[in-house]
Formats: structure tokens, C-alpha cells, sequence
């Protein structure tokens, strides 16, 4: 599929996922065989990136176990830590009272014998010892052991590349690889290991006879969980992926930005020079900060705790007012009921917002009546019903098949947001968005996702306290567009 835009291989693949084996078999050749070359080169894309995403999945699941047991160990060992604080204890308590040098060593034997042998002792002050500083990365590998194999498998399928200079992950990981069939606890170590944590190097050097050397089992570890940490940061690239791509290649060579930097900058009225660029970026800090240093007193929702760290405050829940109990109880009273299927046939009439539906060939439907049929299935999926239980209590409109068929055939994410697009333009000429002000803000409920520190799309968050990539959704000012939640979701299905 080289040369081929990829924009075109996935409406090809789409348009070849929408039909079944009869429908293919009237295709003319040549269009039958694009269509399932596309279909098979985004399946491939596709499993690519399942296959990335499942081994970030796997090695964050080895890093949860591994915290959880590290607790249980601790809860396991709290009774030995007590009679090791109390035999201490027991100690200092003889020492206290200032016996002679002589009598001090009877006296410390004759305590330390009442809790039991002293290497017995010793062996548990070691035991705790080696779990002390929430390290949990030495207990991974029990649980990356039984899909070592696996893991394996999957880094020899798939070919990684490092989209910075750093590239000391891709040359441990080609260390790893090489050493995949031996069976030694130690490897030399001569291998950079600047992308390691201070636990994870103090778990994996260790000193012997031989001097330095690498634990081989916590050194896989230890490789393999940087590499998924590089894959979510974007640090590292799958070839042949969509998901987890090189950004890089997908960026516009600066050959072909440079000459539209000034027109750019000029109609988002920003300077074109760099260093006005950071004069002007300075100073909106500044004011921004000003700003909101002015504000903090008296907002009572952000506090600076013992640590100096700023902490947002969970608000009161407040209670409605009289009056607003008062409008509620009208608005039910004058606004009569809607169901959803009134909501879209009306949305349909008012906006058209439905002819962007069709088939993704681009050619005109042949459906008795689309626009009913779109409905349908625009309430079928968006409310998840499905298929099968819309059918049922739809007396004979449209079947199962009717509505599976229209939902494979004609409908897609682009044209459901194109559908969408209509439906807010419509709705922001109402007078009720004006109620809530210019329409130049909105609430928004944001999802934390774990990013890199030093990847460009982290930032820290004072609410959830830590660094991350934060996903906002707005929400229209209403709160109760169905129909727009309802086109969402179908969206959201097809995506799926």
C-alpha cells in the first residue's frame, strides 16, 4: 500500500469491513481486491497497535501485583516487627540502667535469648530490611516469569524505534534480546542504564565476586517496564503502527512552515520571532499568575497544605434556593414529555443534520426512506440498545438486519461528527445557550491519563496531584441535550 494515502486505505478499509462475503463477490476485481488489500493493511495497523497497548496493559498489571504483595508482606511481618521493636525495647531498657561494661554484655544476651536465637532474629531483621523503601521492583519478576515468553514474542514481532536521541531503552532492550536463552543470574554491566530509576538501579546492580555485574531477571524487568513507559510518552515508536506512531513522520517538514510562520502568527496575534514569542509567552504568565495569586484568598477552594503544596478543597454541596425549587417545579409543569424518537425526528426536520448519513462509497442511499431509517438506527445504537432489542419494539418499522445493515453500510465516526457539528451550530442560535453567558466557555470533566514528566503533553495537576496528560470534555451549557448524547454514543459505537 505504499504511495496510497492513508486518509484513502481506511475509507477503503471501512467500506470493505461494511460488506459481507455476497456483496464482495459483485465487485468488480480490481475494486474487489483494493478493498481487501485496504481492509488487510488496517487490520494489520490495528493489530499492531493491540499488540502495544496489551503490553502496557501487562506490565503495568506485574507493577500493580507487585505493589499489593509488598503490602501483604508488610501485613505478614507487621508481628515480627513488634517482637523485633519489643526485643530493642528490652535492650535500651538494661542499658538504662548504667550497668557496668561487664555486666552490660550478660545482661543484653540474657534479653535478646528471651525472643529466641540470635541468627534467627538476625535472619528477620534482613527479611524486613530487604522490603524497606516501598521498593516493589524486585517482586515483579514472580509474576513477569510465567509471560516471559510471551513478551518475547511480541518485542522480536514488533519493530520499536526511538523518536529522541536518548536511545539507551532500544540498546538495553537489544541486550535483553541477545541474552534471551541463557540461563545465568548475571550479565556484565556495561550496558547505560541512565533510564533507570534509583530503585530499580539498586536492584539490579548488584556487587559479587566478579565485581559489578547485572541481575539478568530484574534487568528484563527493569528493560521491558521502561520500554512500555517510553511507548506511553511517546519516546518510542512501533514501525507500522497508528496509535503508537513515529509523531514525527506525521509532522510537516519545516521546508514547507516556515514561509506561513508569519500569517500563522499574525491571525492567531502572536509574534512571529522567537524571542518576542518568549517576551510575549513571559509576560501572559506573569499576568496570569498576578491574576490568580489575587484571587486564591478569598476563592476558600485552594489551600496550601503543610508541604507548601497547593490542594483543591472539596466544595460544600449547596442547596437550592426556594426560588429555584420554584422554576424546577414549573418548568415540569409547562414543558410537556419527549421521548427520543420525537427529539431526532424533530432535530431531523429543523437541522437536515441526517444528510451526511449514506453509504460510504459516497453514493446516494436506496433505502425506501433514509432519513426514518437513519433515525432508527441513530436511537438503536446511540442508546445501546442494539439491533435486536430496538427491532423488537419498533411493530414492524425495521428489523435487526434493516438496522445492522444501515448502521455497517452508512453510517461512520466522520459522518456522525459532521452530523453533530450541525446540531451544535443549531443549538448555539437559540436564545437558551445565552442564559449562561457569550457561549465562550463551557464546563468541562477532565481524565487524568499517566504520561512521561518530560513528554511535551504532561503537565502537573493540583487536583490530581501528579504529572499526566489531562482530557477535557465539554459539556454543553444545557446539560440535557439527549439528542446530542445520543448521536455521541452512537459515534462512540461505531468507533468501537
Amino acid at each position: 500500500m505504499a504511495g496510497v494515502p492513508p486518509a484513502k486505505v481506511r475509507h477503503f478499509a471501512a467500506e470493505a469491513r461494511s460488506l459481507d462475503a455476497a456483496e464482495v463477490r459483485d465487485i468488480t476485481a480490481p475494486k474487489r481486491y483494493t478493498l481487501l488489500l485496504s481492509l488487510i493493511s488496517r487490520a494489520q495497523v490495528q493489530g499492531r497497535d493491540d499488540l502495544a497497548e496489551m503490553f502496557g496493559k501487562r506490565m503495568a498489571l506485574f507493577e500493580t501485583r507487585a505493589k499489593e504483595e509488598l503490602a501483604l508482606i508488610r501485613e505478614r511481618q507487621r508481628e515480627t516487627t513488634e517482637m523485633l521493636v519489643g526485643a530493642f525495647a528490652d535492650v535500651l531498657q538494661v542499658l538504662d540502667g548504667d550497668p557496668s561494661d561487664a555486666e552490660t554484655g550478660p545482661l543484653v544476651k540474657q534479653v535478646v535469648a528471651q525472643h529466641g536465637d540470635i541468627r534467627q532474629l538476625l535472619a528477620s531483621c534482613e527479611a524486613i530490611a530487604a522490603y524497606n523503601g516501598d521498593n516493589y521492583y524486585p517482586l515483579m519478576w514472580r509474576f513477569y516469569r510465567s509471560h516471559r515468553s510471551t513478551l518475547f514474542r511480541l518485542a522480536h514481532t514488533l519493530r520499536f524505534i526511538s523518536t529522541t536521541r536518548d536511545t539507551s531503552v532500544m540498546q538495553a532492550l537489544e541486550v535483553v534480546l541477545a541474552n534471551e536463552d541463557r540461563t545465568g543470574d548475571y550479565l556484565p554491566a556495561g550496558v547505560n542504564l541512565s533510564f533507570a530509576s534509583e530503585q530499580w538501579l539498586r536492584t539490579v546492580l548488584v556487587q559479587t565476586d566478579k565485581g559489578l555485574r547485572l541481575a539478568r531477571r530484574h534487568f528484563e524487568v527493569c528493560t521491558f517496564a521502561a520500554l512500555a513507559a517510553a511507548l506511553k510518552a511517546g519516546d518510542v515508536a512501533v514501525e507500522g503502527s497508528d496509535a503508537y506512531a513515529d509523531y514525527r513522520e506525521q509532522l510537516l517538514p519545516w521546508s514547507e512552515c516556515e514561509p506561513q510562520v508569519v500569517d500563522y502568527c499574525q491571525a492567531v496575534e502572536l509574534p512571529a520571532t522567537a524571542a518576542g514569542f518568549v517576551k510575549h509567552l513571559q509576560e501572559l504568565l506573569a499576568t496570569t499568575a498576578k491574576r490568580v495569586d489575587a484571587a486564591l484568598p478569598s476563592s476558600g477552594h485552594v489551600v496550601i497544605n503543610d508541604k507548601g503544596e497547593p490542594v483543591i478543597k472539596r466544595g460544600l454541596r449547596r442547596q437550592p434556593s426556594a426560588s429555584a425549587q420554584a422554576l424546577e417545579a414549573a418548568l415540569v409543569e409547562r414543558m410537556p414529555e419527549r421521548n427520543i424518537l420525537d427529539m431526532l425526528a424533530n432535530v431531523s426536520s429543523w437541522t437536515q443534520c441526517f444528510r451526511h448519513l449514506g453509504p460510504l462509497s459516497g453514493s446516494e442511499p436506496k433505502l425506501a426512506d433514509p432519513v426514518q431509517r437513519y433515525i432508527l438506527t441513530v436511537f438503536a445504537y446511540g442508546c445501546n440498545l442494539g439491533p435486536t432489542e430496538a427491532a423488537r419494539h419498533m411493530q414492524g418499522l425495521a428489523s435487526a438486519h434493516e438496522l445492522s445493515f444501515t448502521n455497517r453500510r452508512h453510517v461512520s465516526v466522520a459522518q456522525l461528527e459532521a452530523a453533530i457539528k450541525d446540531l451544535v451550530n443549531a443549538y448555539h442560535r437559540c436564545d437558551l445557550p445565552k442564559v449562561w453567558g457569550t457561549g465562550s466557555s463551557a464546563a468541562a470533566d477532565g481524565t487524568k491519563y499517566e504520561l512521561a514528566e518530560n513528554s511535551l503533553l504532561a503537565e502537573y495537576s493540583i487536583r490530581y496531584g501528579g504529572y499526566g496528560g489531562i482530557a477535557y470534555h465539554p459539556i454543553l451549557p444545557s446539560g440535557r441535550n439527549r439528542t446530542r448524547s445520543t448521536l455521541l454514543s452512537c459515534a462512540q459505537t461505531n468507533a468501537l
